[in-house]
């Protein structure tokens, strides 16, 4: 090395420079690369992931405070934002599977995800169950007040041809009383004129 001319010297401790210079910028660039695919990663698998998960579990307090609402109520209104809720929350599964289709990095997604659309079917049956026995219940109840207003007139009726019996009844009674009190009345006059007649040897009496 020290048998080396100046100018050697030069261009060698240059030519290091550029080759260090090299190894650095390939090292960063490596890096870069690496951090780029990080960050790839974090906005199209992990950052939709995490999204889709809080979106549905919003969506599930909604549909579950509807449904409440509809099972204490039976208002009709409630059932219809849940329909709509349970619109909602299929269209986020569905998203949710593309994902899990789509991403290299989310192996555990789908088998969670097989999970919840298991638990949603189970609870879907129940709110279908819940509007048929509230509908149910809503036709026994028309075909009571139906039964009540039918069971209303026919006990009216009854009731005014008893009191039409009753009256013709009483009427017809008391005119059998009135005739008994006339023979009674004949009967006793008759008895007072035998034993007058008696007395007094008279037999006009």
């Amino acid at each position: 090395m020290s048998n080396l001319k100046l100018g050697t010297k030069i261009v060698l401790g240059f030519s290091l420079l550029i080759l260090i210079a090299l190894v650095l910028g390939g090292l960063a660039v490596w890096n870069m690369n690496d951090v780029a695919g990080d960050s790839t990663m974090l906005a199209k698998e992990f950052v939709p992931e995490m999204d889709l998960a809080a979106r549905m579990r919003g969506g599930t307090y909604k549909l579950r405070a509807e449904v409440r609402g509809y099972a204490l109520s039976e208002d009709d209104h409630y059932f219809q934002n849940s329909k709509q809720e349970m619109a909602a929350l299929d269209e986020l599964i569905n998203k949710t599977e593309q994902l899990a289709t789509q991403a290299k990095n989310l192996p555990k997604l789908k088998g969670e995800l097989d999970k919840i659309r298991a638990s949603y079917k189970d609870y879907k049956d129940a709110i279908d169950k819940t509007a048929q026995l509230i509908g149910s219940l809503a036709e026994r109840r028309k075909n009571l007040d139906k039964n009540a207003v039918v069971f209303m007139k026919e006990s009216s009726t009854f009731l005014e041809d008893q009191n039409k019996a009753f009256s013709d009844d009483l009427a017809g009674r008391l005119k059998k009383v009135n005739v008994a009190d006339e023979l009674i009345l004949i009967g006793s006059n008759a008895r007072v004129g035998n034993f007058k007649g008696q007395a007094t040897d008279d037999p006009k009496l």
